[in-house]
């Protein structure tokens, strides 16, 4: 076997002081052998935390070298960056602060480049068994990695995350890292992944590589999400025009999104009204027995393009979801 290159893992955080000591603590059971301590080292990059996070790293005996630098909170684009410039290893590896390592992940994520292959490779984050999760977002998951598991690669951007996600240093700088014009939650991988795609890179997905997801999100929380996403949708389309086609799909609105759009009629302050009446109506749905998402699937996209409508007043972007397709039905 090719001697395994030098990787810094690096853990961005923002207010998860207890998932970062459930995770640091999973990386360190996987460090028993010095041959995967050699060359290891990990860095967590307190995004504005003031929670005790920086104490917490600093205080832990750890088999590798940690660190931990801190800086006024930017964001996870911004984040991701510090972390990526302060890196020292050859493989930089990504890795969230709510995931825990399956067993063998570490292992998985180094031997993957031993042979100086020139690409990044993604591992899934699932919810772990038995954990209670959004039934969209379990459904989401579901599919999102079965069909990476069939390909074997990314080859579409929007399947791009890179929570639990390595490759070579001079790849992630290469390709000039994350935007950090993206602020909230979602945009910046698949931003990241078009640049990557556009430019060839190799991004490689391997089922065994696997980090449970310990998200624990309300439907509150999500619909909030489904805002940011929806704001750096119109963010990125702007960035780039062409892939406004993905991002607002001609033609894709739900009849439930579309009798919404009746109401709201492209107005932003109707569609927060909206929004926030498809969230309460999700909430309700998810303290029913049973695995139902219709609500929860309808707020989602209604807080998306809520989102979506504030940056994008006079419709230019959303107002596509509502024409009809003239190639047939949506991806």
């Amino acid at each position: 076997m090719s001697a395994l290159p030098t990787c810094t893992c690096v853990v961005p955080t923002y207010r998860r002081r207890e998932a970062l000591a459930r995770l640091l603590a999973g990386i360190a059971a996987q460090l028993g052998d010095p041959a995967a301590r050699a060359g290891f080292d990990v860095l967590v990059v307190v995004d504005g935390s003031t929670d005790g996070t920086r104490e917490l790293v600093a205080a832990l005996d750890y088999p590798v070298p940690l660190a931990a630098v801190w800086q006024p909170n930017a964001g996870l684009a911004a984040a991701r960056n510090r972390g990526l410039a302060a890196a020292r290893g050859e493989i930089v590896w990504f890795l969230d602060d709510d995931m825990t390592p399956a067993d063998g992940l570490v292992a998985r994520h180094r031997a993957a480049h031993a042979g100086g292959a020139e690409r990044l490779v993604v591992g899934p984050c699932l919810p772990p068994p038995g954990r209670p999760v959004l039934a969209a977002v379990r459904h989401w998951a579901e599919r999102q990695y079965a069909e990476l598991a069939a390909a074997g690669a990314v080859r579409d951007a929007r399947y791009f995350s890179a929570a639990n996600t390595s490759g070579p240093a001079r790849l992630w700088r290469g390709a000039g890292g994350f935007d950090e014009r993206l602020r909230g939650w979602g945009g910046e991988d698949y931003e990241l992944g078009l640049r990557l795609l556009r430019a060839g890179v190799e991004i490689a997905y391997d089922p065994e590589a696997l980090a449970w997801h310990e998200q624990v999100r309300t439907v509150a929380a999500f619909c909030r999400d489904c805002r940011d996403q929806g704001r750096n949708a119109v963010r990125i389309a702007e960035l780039h025009p062409d892939a406004a086609g993905d991002l607002f799909p001609r033609g894709s609105a739900s009849l439930g999104l579309r009798a919404l759009g009746r109401l709201c009629r492209g107005r932003p302050g109707r569609w927060r009204a909206a929004a926030a009446l498809a969230a309460a109506a999700a909430a309700a749905e998810a303290r029913l027995p049973g695995d139902r998402a219709g609500a929860l699937r309808l707020a989602r996209a209604a807080s998306r393009l809520a989102g979506s409508a504030e940056l994008d007043p006079d419709g230019r972007l959303t107002s596509r979801l509502f024409e009809r397709s003239p190639v047939g039905p949506p991806r």
